[in-house]
């Protein structure tokens, strides 16, 4: 048996499981929202959703709803605007950093310098050390 064939008897038996039996079915309107296709419409609107409740509604209840969202639009925009410059603040940081972290000139000489009285000071001890051996044998 093929897997599409296998895929298509169990789908059809899954299908066959979900529906209710005859005795047990109750009537379904046809407006319910379980027949529907689209998700978009698988609750009914609300009341207060449709246009002749909202014309219903007094001018003052509107207004109040324009300027509740109007508010809503401010916090936004300044939350969004305190985040930008957060963000700024946080590039001028990262770049503050980021130039300090590269080698600066004097550190790089002072390190040279360093290396050379190292390796100079370890020249001259195996030098003293030559030096003296010939001393210990005799």
């Amino acid at each position: 048996m093929s897997r599409h064939a296998f895929a298509c008897i169990v789908t059809w038996l899954a299908a066959l499981a979900a529906v209710p039996p005859s005795s047990a079915a109750e009537a379904i309107d046809v407006g319910s929202p379980q027949l529907r296709l689209s998700t978009t419409l698988a609750w009914p609107p609300t009341p207060e959703a449709t246009f002749s409740a909202r014309i219903r509604q007094p001018a003052s209840a509107l207004q109040a709803q324009v300027a509740a969202r109007q508010d809503d639009l401010l916090q936004a925009m300044d939350q969004a605007q305190r985040q930008q410059k957060q963000m700024n603040d946080l590039q001028a940081r990262l770049a503050q950093a980021q130039d300090e972290s590269r080698l600066n000139p004097v550190v790089v000489a002072l390190a040279g310098l360093l290396l050379a009285l190292t390796a100079g000071a370890a020249a001259f001890w195996w030098r003293l050390r030559g030096l003296r051996a010939p001393d210990a044998s005799a």
